[in-house]
């Protein structure tokens, strides 16, 4: 797999934890701290997907994504997530973390189909 994704949370725990998830996966990881890291990274790897904290220090999530759907290089960054905690906190039927990244492995899963489907 060479999909890349970029994990930002400013809990280390948080990007450790799926981390070991995603790797099991086979995709590519990288990390940051803060939204400003975040926009930082993307300009060097260049992701397929971003998972984005919310709230963090120095640049939150919000003001993260505004730039990045600001940019003309990055606008069409593919489905930047705005944090899984955050949706499993607030979807109904969805009782637990597991659950959480079983819905976010489904988008990933018609997200590479999408992109696949778009270069043929």
């Amino acid at each position: 797999m060479n999909e890349r994704i970029l994990i930002v949370d400013d809990t280390p725990a948080n990007i450790q934890m799926l981390m070991a998830i995603l790797k099991k996966e086979g995709y590519q990881l990288s990390a940051a701290t803060n939204g400003r890291q975040a926009l930082e990274v993307i300009e060097k790897v260049a992701p397929d997907l971003v998972l984005m904290d919310v709230m963090m220090p120095d640049m939150d999530g919000y003001e993260a994504c505004e730039r990045i759907k600001a940019s003309t290089r990055w606008r069409d960054l593919l489905s930047l997530a705005m944090w899984i905690w955050d949706f499993w906190s607030t979807t109904p039927g969805a009782s637990s973390r597991h659950d959480c990244w079983s819905h976010a492995r489904v988008f990933l899963r018609r997200t590479k189909l999408r992109r696949l489907g778009s270069r043929e």
